[in-house]
């Protein structure tokens, strides 16, 4: 079973670059009676720049699945008013597992290393192809480690943020350089 969920834009850059740096100490969720509770890594983003009017993204997965599990995930960018194409960046782009607002695992690896250009036509649905496509239902990894734990069964969120930047060919002001995130709205999922 597939969930589809079509997102709204959002904003936050810090949210994003704490995650990416370790703990903050809070927890979300319960004990799953072996490693501890659920440690967030930050605070769910949102969306910034000039592409988050314009547009929404959202993000297919599926329904339920095995703790610890890789899972397949789709992200679509929907565009719904006309603007300067974008550059898209695997490198800084991910699917965050969430618990409420907080972020409890997630965070792939890019797929890609070259940045993508994304035509932002009025009506159009563009894949978000610097979105990771698959994501590993585990916990923020410990300080020193690069895997976490399988999160403890529950209802969680994926969350796809797509990195991106403002095309240089297209007149950006500061060469295209500013890096912005368009954030979808959880898709549900159940972990067993």
């Amino acid at each position: 079973m597939w969930l589809r969920i079509v997102v709204a834009a959002g904003v936050v850059m810090a949210a994003l670059a704490g995650c990416a740096q370790g703990r903050s100490g809070s927890t979300a969720g319960t004990s799953d009676g072996g490693t501890g509770p659920l440690v967030s890594c930050g605070q769910v983003p949102t969306s910034t720049g000039p592409a988050a009017a314009l547009v929404t993204v959202r993000v297919e997965s599926p329904g339920t699945a095995d703790a610890g599990a890789a899972i397949p995930v789709t992200a679509t960018i929907d565009v719904h008013q006309a603007g300067p194409r974008i550059i898209t960046r695997p490198t800084t782009s991910k699917v965050l597992v969430t618990q409420g607002q907080s972020v409890v695992g997630g965070m792939s690896s890019p797929e890609e290393s070259h940045d993508i250009p994304v035509i932002l036509t009025a009506g159009a649905s563009r894949p978000a192809q610097a979105v990771p496509s698959h994501v590993t239902l585990t916990r923020c990894p410990p300080a020193g480690s690069a895997t976490g734990a399988p999160l403890p069964p529950g209802t969680y969120g994926l969350v796809a943020v797509v990195s991106y930047g403002q095309d240089p060919l297209q007149g950006a002001v500061g060469g295209g350089s500013r890096a912005f995130q368009l954030v979808s709205d959880a898709a549900v999922i159940q972990v067993r």
